[in-house]
């Protein structure tokens, strides 16, 4: 955390410091309150884009993965950059081709084509993809509802081929892919780690391999070397310490 707040007062000018900064004595560290009211402070509105991504890691560092969600949602409303997008950006593209980006220039500076994979006006956060020989699988958290979502993106045409809700009381997806066209997500569900294949049939039923206690981060999935084995990583509390465990599971085809 400590980190993060020094980078984020690095990157403010005088009167932006001015603004953000106070001493630990002053009251204003006693001034909060979970509705709104005037206070003291400076404004997402008054940073510029990079201040505001520096803003929102020092927020993080000092929350669970949930708890940020939630305050960013509450703090947010159902702004676009709680959505979920895709961005499908060709090898080929001229923007790849000359360099790095000239950062003086006006006017558009995305690359590639960018939609909405998540629902209309429904949050999103913590996305996942990993693609195989022919499809290509992105998973998200859902914010306002809880919940997980798994969506089939064309790999060639970049366009959405189906959205599917893939936990409803779970969370935290993790996704990975093999070369030859497998594919597992694993995420949390009442407090246990599970796993399902995914496939562009839609996704499969889903299996319990372990426990989990509290609001983890999400866990992390790799294929192995034999045909079907995945390698599953995740943090958990263990005698009031967090530890980290992982599993080698095979999978029926």
């Amino acid at each position: 955390m400590a980190v993060a707040a020094s980078k984020f007062l690095q990157s403010l000018n005088d009167s932006q410091k001015a603004k953000a900064h106070f001493s630990f004595e002053d009251s204003e560290r006693y001034n909060w309150h979970y509705i709104p009211k005037p206070r003291k402070g400076l404004p997402f509105k008054e940073m510029t884009p990079p201040q505001r991504l520096l803003a929102h890691a020092l927020l993080s560092s000092g929350l669970s993965q949930r708890g940020y969600a939630k305050a960013t949602v509450l703090g947010g409303g159902r702004h676009r950059q709680h959505l979920v997008a895709r961005m499908r950006i060709p090898l080929s593209a001229p923007e790849l081709q000359g360099g790095p980006p000239d950062r003086s220039a006006k006017g558009q500076r995305e690359l590639g084509e960018t939609a909405i994979a998540s629902e209309d006006k429904m949050g999103g956060d913590y996305p996942a993809i990993a693609c195989s020989r022919d499809a290509c699988f992105l998973v998200w958290q859902e914010l306002e509802k809880g919940g997980a979502q798994a969506a089939l993106i064309d790999p060639a045409k970049g366009t959405l081929l189906w959205r599917k809700r893939l936990a409803t009381h779970g969370g935290h997806p993790a996704v990975a892919a093999t070369s030859d066209g497998q594919a597992e997500v694993a995420f949390y569900e009442a407090g246990r780690v599970r796993l399902a294949a995914i496939s562009r049939d839609g996704v499969g039923p889903a299996s319990t391999f372990a426990k989990v206690t509290g609001d983890e981060p999400r866990p992390w999935i790799a294929p192995g070397r034999a045909h079907g084995e995945w390698l599953v990583s995740w943090l958990d509390v263990e005698a009031g310490h967090t530890e980290a465990f992982v599993a080698r599971l095979q999978c029926r085809n």
